[in-house]
C-alpha cells in the first residue's frame, strides 16, 4: 500500500487514527506538550513535523471535521487555566490545542513533512502486519521452518568445508604475498626508470653548459683588448656626441661590456661605426 492512499482516503486515516497507534509518535521524533497534558498548541505541532504554522492552520481549515472527531479544540483562557502553564499567550479567541490523536491525524494529511512521512510508514507498517490472514500467517510460518532446516543444512556443510576453506585461504594469503612483492619489483623498476631518465637528462643539459662555457672562453682567451690609443679615440668621440655618460651608458649595454679596456680588439670597428651612426640620431 502507498502512503499517497492515506493522504487521499479519510475513512483509511480514521481507521488507522487509534488510541493504540499514537505511540507511533515516540518514534518518529521528541513532541513537546503544554504542561503535564498530552495537548499540544500549533506552535508545538508545526515544530515537531518541521513546517512553518502556517501550513497547520491550512490543515485545520481544510478538515477540521476530521480534527475534532479527534479532539482538536478551542479553549478559552478560563478553560486552559486548569493546565497551569502560564508560558503561553493567550488571545481573546483562545488557544487551539491538540490531543495526541488529532496530531496523528496531522502526519497523515502533511505531504511535505519529512516526520509525517515517516509516520505514514510506520502506519503503513502496522496496516500490513494487520492484514495478514490466518492462512497467510500458517504459510509464513511454514516457510519460516523451511527455512530454519535448509539453514541448518548449511551449517552441517560448512562444517565439512571448513578445513578446505582454511587451506584456500591460506593458499590466497600467500598469493597475495606474492602478487605484492611483485608489484613492488615492478615498482622499483619503473621508479630507476624514470630516475635514470632524469639523471640521463641532467648529464646532457651540463654537458651543453659546459661546451658553451668552454667556447665562451676561447673566444675571450683568444681575443686581443683595444689599446690605450683606441681607448683615447673611442673616449674623444663619445664626448663630441653631447653627453658622454649617456652615449656610454648605451654603448656599454650595446657592446655588453664595463669598461672601455673590456672591448676586444676585433670589435674596435664595430665600435666606430655605432658611434658614427649614432652621430646621425
Amino acid at each position: 500500500m502507498d502512503e499517497i492512499v492515506i493522504l487521499e482516503s479519510k475513512s483509511l486515516r480514521t481507521k488507522l487514527c487509534t488510541d493504540k497507534n499514537i505511540n507511533l509518535l515516540d518514534h518518529a521524533g521528541q513532541l513537546a506538550t503544554v504542561g503535564n497534558s498530552n495537548l499540544a498548541t500549533i506552535k508545538q505541532v508545526a515544530h515537531f513535523y518541521g513546517i512553518p504554522i502556517e501550513t497547520i492552520k491550512t490543515i485545520v481549515h481544510r478538515h477540521r471535521d476530521e480534527l475534532t472527531e479527534d479532539g482538536y479544540k478551542v479553549f478559552s483562557s478560563k478553560d486552559f487555566q486548569k493546565f497551569q502553564d502560564e508560558s503561553f499567550e493567550i488571545s481573546n479567541r483562545g488557544i487551539a490545542l491538540f490531543p495526541r490523536k488529532a496530531i496523528l491525524r496531522v502526519g497523515m494529511l502533511l505531504r511535505d513533512s519529512i516526520v509525517a512521512k515517516l509516520v505514514r510508514s510506520y502506519l503503513l507498517n502496522v496496516e500490513e502486519h494487520l492484514s495478514y490472514s490466518p492462512a497467510t500467517q500458517n504459510i509464513l510460518q511454514h516457510m519460516v521452518a523451511q527455512l530454519n532446516q535448509h539453514a541448518e543444512q548449511l551449517i552441517k556443510n560448512a562444517g565439512q568445508l571448513s578445513y578446505q576453506a582454511g587451506e584456500l585461504k591460506e593458499h590466497a594469503q600467500q598469493m597475495r604475498s606474492q602478487s605484492h612483492m611483485i608489484k613492488v619489483i615492478v615498482d622499483e623498476i619503473y621508479t630507476n626508470r624514470d630516475f635514470t631518465k632524469k639523471v640521463d637528462a641532467d648529464l646532457q643539459a651540463t654537458k651543453s653548459r659546459i661546451k658553451s662555457l668552454e667556447q665562451q672562453y676561447q673566444n675571450y682567451s683568444t681575443d686581443k683588448y683595444v689599446t690605450a690609443e683606441q681607448i683615447n679615440v673611442l673616449k674623444a668621440k663619445v664626448k663630441k656626441k653631447g653627453n658622454p655618460i649617456s652615449v656610454w651608458a648605451k654603448l656599454k649595454s650595446h657592446f655588453g661590456v664595463a669598461r672601455y679596456s673590456f672591448l676586444p680588439q676585433r670589435k674596435f670597428r664595430d665600435v666606430i661605426a655605432w658611434l658614427e651612426n649614432y652621430e646621425s640620431k
